[in-house]
């Protein structure tokens, strides 16, 4: 009970802050002279900060041989730009790319293997080596959405790829149109959207709201991820699992928030 009071106190402090920063965003826009309203508002707000960074890291040039994977906005290095970074860095055909993966730590268990690899470069989300990243590479391999302050760039190349068979409600189907924004804006700027199969597609443009606006190339081949899973080497799985080469193995991997997550989807 003290738990969940607290918890409740917490999130208004959290959103009276929240209101408080736009207000004063807001205020600085309208009333203050840009000389003195735009440092203000990067100090005020961490958000400005990195928009006014994206916008300087534009009149930098494109690098065309630079390729960023982002997953879950930095939260892990995994699913499809994970099994992408993977077949471009070990085939020789695209030996001339450098990739940059985004991961929230150096550390990161998927990511310190390439610590020292001489083509790759590991950065955090909402850095400023990640923004200078971001606002240059050739192309932007991402799972989930490009942060919303980011601003692609004529010659950029955006491949986004979805993380999941849609067998849920999502933004408008499920009434919370909100919940679209900045998925509908990483639709509408791919140039390539890798989709599993055609019920996916339809469902992901349709609940955001993009279904007529979509220029880019939809490329329904499967993920990548799901190739990672299905040529992987068995027999090393097996040892490291401490099973014999001759027994049977069965994966069951469904997906589980809990019940907070589940409701009218």
């Amino acid at each position: 009970m003290r738990f969940s009071v607290l918890t409740t106190k917490l999130r208004k402090i959290l959103t009276v802050l929240r209101n408080s920063q736009r207000l004063a965003l807001k205020a600085f826009e309208t009333w203050l002279p840009p000389w003195l309203g735009y440092p203000l508002s990067k100090l005020v707000s961490p958000y400005f900060r990195l928009a006014a960074m994206a916008a300087k890291a534009c009149f930098k040039p494109l690098q065309q041989n630079l390729v960023m994977y982002e997953a879950y906005n930095g939260r892990d290095f995994a699913g499809n730009p994970y099994a992408l970074f993977l077949y471009l860095l070990d085939n020789p055909e695209y030996s001339h790319l450098v990739h940059v993966l985004v991961a929230p730590s150096a550390r990161h268990p998927k990511v310190r293997a390439y610590l020292d690899h001489t083509r790759v470069r590991i950065v955090c989300p909402d850095t400023a080596a990640y923004v200078r990243c971001a606002q240059t590479c050739g192309y932007f391999i991402n799972n989930a959405s490009y942060k919303p302050y980011l601003v692609k760039r004529q010659a950029q190349v955006y491949v986004y790829t979805w993380h999941s068979t849609l067998l849920k409600k999502l933004a408008f189907d499920k009434g919370t149109p909100w919940e679209a924004r900045n998925v509908s804006r990483a639709l509408v700027a791919a140039d390539y959207f890798i989709s599993p199969n055609r019920f996916t597609t339809d469902i992901l443009l349709h609940s955001h709201g993009v279904s007529g606006f979509m220029d880019g190339a939809i490329a329904e081949f499967g993920y990548p991820r799901n190739d990672l899973t299905v040529n992987g080497d068995q027999k090393t799985l097996k040892t490291r699992l401490g099973l014999s080469p001759g027994k049977k193995l069965v994966l069951f991997a469904p997906t589980w928030r809990g019940e907070q997550f589940a409701v009218d989807t």
